[in-house]
């Protein structure tokens, strides 16, 4: 779960600069030659890169977060399991 949390945003991250290193040539933005000029790159790019930090960001806030429940279901779970019972509504999960 951790390699997934990090290798999903970097995969993004690397996605995104590839994209905007091929100097916009793959880059849909309405008035390309304008944004792309020389004297807009840098605003542009950092734009971009922002918004491509938080884009890889809000994945990995969420998967923690459902890591997060999927670690107390099972906390949950083993508790039931001790008290005797296999599962939280009582039935028997035994394969035999």
């Amino acid at each position: 779960m951790l390699a997934f949390c990090v290798v999903v945003p970097l995969g993004l991250a690397g996605l995104l600069s590839a994209v905007f290193r091929s100097a916009g040539k793959h880059l849909n933005l309405p008035n390309r030659v304008h944004w792309l000029a020389p004297e807009h790159h840098g605003e542009t790019a950092g734009f971009v890169v922002a918004h491509a930090v938080w884009f890889g960001a809000m994945p990995v806030a969420f998967l923690c977060f459902v890591h997060w429940r999927v670690l107390e279901a099972n906390a949950l779970h083993r508790a039931a399991c001790r008290r005797g019972r296999s599962s939280a509504d009582g039935s028997s999960s035994r394969w035999w």
